[in-house]
């Protein structure tokens, strides 16, 4: 039988090319279908089509290849990558692990895409890969934030959508399934001819049937039929034919090559090479890519395998021997290693059952950037269960990795099962330095300080052993991790006795000293921070400002951005003290500027603490963060910064005069607070507790929270936050002033509580001057403030029981009034600024 030289050809049937239109008007189309019925070929076209109907249309695809959150995100990022202001800041975020992370990711697209009206179309296929992963609520919050000249087309072998998300997605959501691509006799008829072969319209029906117009099963069949010249008409599954037509025609070399490259989700020539450590790479290649459709080059350089290719080529895999697949696994491993792709190839070492390569691999970079990830917990407690203590023991570097990474998930008891290892390990050691193993029993001693979090007296007993063992800088600590765990307050997490805010000051001071000479500078300016704000809290505004401006230089010259965020909080604070709306907004200005550059997660939280302390201040319930009321805030807030959240998230309910629900965290929060030894929040809770009661008319209650803050509050002569709730309890403080033990510092209150409240009137009139200079309703107030948060006009009117139109109208009027042109492609983020909802 001659070669047919079309075969390989990619044919689209009439009916779904008809469905592109379908495509180009909906917000998301989904097209799901099993393995085998062209779904990939289909989008192909689709991008090539979309782009030859309008050449200034952007069309990114995304083949997802595994399951691995990690490679999804890289991917995201590379395909994203035609925007470089974009790129730059999303290769600083890690792949987001929540609702509230996704709309953080929405709004830097927002912020640095340079928004157009042409179509921009993202492909996201095999989505089936992430069942277990939350990619499609990533998925739907970009396609509800983002411009709707952007189209989302996802691919699946499974269902994506459950039937209430269909229905959320209303009449944005395009379906396409199995059935649109199911071959008709007529389709097939048009494709046999295209391939120039004699087929007749019994043999077309015969074949149709047989194999119920799925194209993978077509297209083998006419193969077999060109190679052969007679049909065979045995009713053989994809994966025989498969075998048959592909596998069982190559030589034993080039069979084996097809089974060693099938472990990864593609590869390129070289890794091919070294995988098959032979020679002819370029002939078989060749060979491969042009005799099926099976395995295809893509633009990048790497070759990937048809998913039926790959399934019968890992069945093979799986049949060798397990001392061959080990040997195979190592390969890999060791490719992967010298590619710095270290946690796959620690992966493939464990597969390969070589915990001497895996645990190398991970003193590689000695943890860094590795350690703080607390989803490791599971892999490297198997390991550390799974590994022979000898082994282990030999690796000194990689178990201070795994200690930092334990110390992440909070799990101390496995933290210090490693280090006892560690200290055995050293004790046992005959190759190692002294000077070395002084260094790794120092690098042990910074990381057990941690367990002692909040108390530095016996974080510095460890840091001092340190600083006595170490002869250089820490190679474990990561200096780029956020050293407040987000938290904007840092006398907030590490004050822990009453009557001790002086000493704690001094410790914190020398600690400090030390710690960042061994880390580089982790935690630089920290220590200047906690006496600013002990300043503040005593009324010493002139000390605090002192500090601020000490913090300040040291966390810049070392980029310590969590210290400067906090540092920021401090000066807002004495900003409020004076009244200087000015400063206040200035302060929002640049943390806005220096989030920007850095892309945090974590300090995105530290600034909205920070905007959200401000909101409940002044006792304007507007734009506050809706990840504040999420239930699921664990996935958002560290342990270490949790207490100071709960205070800040009262301070909006209580803006919000929701009394009753601040009231009754008394029973959840004191005792997480009093667990962590943070005084001061709890203080601050029963400040908030009193104005909650006070508020509700519970005076007796009130007043005895104001005692217990009292009773915390008077060794240290903590007075600012009695200060700036002192309107609200204002009766309460004036009756305790005739009263003994609390008489003076009662007085102490109410003589600068008067100050404190005009500088409050004077900068919300400052803010509200804003407002008022657009002679914006009420109506389009509540609308406005909504928009600004980046809501949609859907979100807006169920948010406001309004219909749609009416939103747009509302909208229309405000740009109108606020001065935003129809040609502004970024009105929302432009109306924020206009209205300042985003200071």
């Amino acid at each position: 039988m001659k070669k047919y030289p079309h075969l390989n050809d990619v044919f689209i049937r009439k009916h779904l090319k008809d469905s592109l239109d379908e495509i180009a008007e909906n917000r998301i189309s989904s097209i799901v279908a099993p393995m085998g019925y062209g779904k990939t070929s289909f989008i192909k076209w689709c991008m090539d089509e979309l782009k030859r109907r309008n050449p200034s249309t952007v069309v990114m695809k995304q083949e997802i290849l595994n399951d691995n959150p990690a490679d999804f995100w890289a991917d995201l990022r590379r395909i994203l990558s035609i925007n470089e202001n974009l790129i730059k800041r999303l290769d600083k975020i890690h792949f987001p692990q929540n609702s509230h992370e996704v709309r953080i990711v929405a709004d830097i697209v927002l912020e640095t895409w340079t928004l157009t009206n042409e179509p921009i179309y993202i492909v996201f296929d095999n989505l089936h890969f992430m069942e277990n992963v939350p990619v499609l609520s990533i998925i739907l919050i970009l396609s509800e934030r983002l411009p709707k000249n952007f189209h989302f087309i996802l691919v699946s072998r499974n269902r994506i959508f459950s039937e209430s998300e269909i229905l959320g997605c209303g009449s944005n959501l395009y379906q396409m399934n199995s059935e649109d691509f199911k071959l008709t006799d007529e389709d097939l008829r048009e494709y046999v001819d295209a391939c120039e072969l004699e087929v007749s319209d019994e043999q077309i029906h015969k074949i149709n049937e047989t194999c119920e117009g799925w194209i993978s099963l077509i297209y083998l069949k006419l193969k077999d039929y060109a190679q052969n010249g007679v049909w065979n008409d045995e009713m053989l599954d994809s994966t025989n034919l498969m075998e048959q037509l592909v596998l069982k025609k190559l030589s034993a070399k080039k069979k084996r090559f097809l089974i060693i490259n099938s472990l990864t989700d593609g590869f390129t020539k070289e890794q091919a090479e070294y995988m098959w450590n032979d020679e002819g790479i370029d002939e078989v290649l060749d060979t491969l890519t042009e005799d099926n459709s099976f395995i295809k080059k893509g633009p990048d350089g790497i070759y990937r395998y048809h998913s039926m290719l790959k399934s019968c080529a890992l069945e093979h895999f799986g049949a060798l021997d397990e001392d061959e697949k080990k040997k195979i696994f190592y390969r890999l491993a060791s490719w992967q290693q010298s590619q710095k792709d270290y946690m796959e190839a620690e992966k493939n070492y464990e597969r390969a059952g070589d915990y001497e390569a895996l645990l190398s691999c991970v003193e590689v970079d000695k943890g860094k950037g590795k350690g703080f990830d607390p989803s490791r917990k599971h892999i490297i407690m198997r390991w550390v269960k799974n590994c022979p203590r000898e082994i282990l023991k030999e690796h000194p570097y990689a178990l201070l990795s795994f200690m930092l990474s334990s110390f992440a998930a909070r799990c101390i008891p496995e933290m210090r099962y490693v280090s006892d290892i560690l200290v055995e390990s050293m004790k046992e050691n005959t190759t190692l330095s002294e000077e070395e193993k002084n260094n790794i029993h120092g690098e042990r001693e910074i990381l057990s300080s941690f367990i002692a979090f909040n108390d530095y007296t016996l974080m510095n007993v460890c840091q001092r052993r340190a600083m006595t063992l170490l002869t250089r800088t820490s190679q474990v600590v990561n200096r780029d991790a956020a050293w407040t765990f987000g938290s904007p307050s840092i006398v907030m997490m590490y004050h822990r006795s009453s009557g001790d805010l002086r000493r704690e000051c001094d410790s914190i001071r020398d600690g400090i000293s030390g710690y960042s000479q061994l880390t580089d500078g982790h935690g630089s300016g920290a220590d200047a921070v906690f006496a600013g704000e002990a300043a503040y809290l005593t009324g010493n505004m002139v000390d605090a400002e002192y500090e601020y401006h000490v913090a300040l230089a040291a966390a810049k010259r070392k980029k310590q951005y969590s210290i400067i965020l906090d540092a920021e909080f401090l000066l807002f604070r004495i900003n409020i003290y004076r009244g200087d709306y000015e400063g206040c907004t200035k302060i929002f200005d640049r943390c806005r500027e220096l989030l920007a550059d850095i892309g945090d997660y974590e300090l995105r939280n530290t600034y909205d603490m920070m905007e959200s302390w401000f909101i409940g201040q002044f006792g304007v319930p507007r734009a506050i963060p809706d990840w504040l009321f999420d239930e699921n805030v664990d996935e958002y807030v560290s342990f270490q910064a949790r207490a100071q959240f709960y205070i800040i998230k009262n301070e909006c309910l209580i803006a919000k005069g929701e009394y009753a629900r601040v009231a009754a965290t008394e029973f959840e929060y004191i005792p997480f607070m009093e667990q962590c030894n943070m005084p001061l929040t709890i203080l601050y809770e029963y400040l908030q507790l009193a104005v909650s009661h006070n508020s509700m008319g519970h005076t007796k209650e009130a007043r005895n929270f104001v005692m217990k803050a009292m009773d915390l509050a008077i060794p240290d002569q903590i007075i600012m936050p009695f200060v700036e709730v002192c309107d609200c309890i204002c009766d309460t403080l004036r009756i305790m002033d005739l009263e003994g033990g609390y008489k003076e510092f009662a007085r102490a209150i109410l003589r600068i509580s008067d100050g404190y409240k005009e500088s409050k009137e004077k900068i919300l009139n400052a803010y509200n001057d804003v407002d008022e200079s657009y002679n914006l309703t009420e109506r389009e107030w509540e609308v406005a403030k909504l928009a600004a948060s980046r809501y949609t006009n859907k979100e807006i009117a169920e948010e406001l029981m309004l219909s749609d139109y009416t939103v747009k109208n509302h909208l229309k009027n405000i740009f109108d009034k606020v001065g935003i042109k129809g040609n502004d492609k970024n009105k929302r983020i432009i109306l924020a600024e206009k209205l300042r909802l985003n200071k």
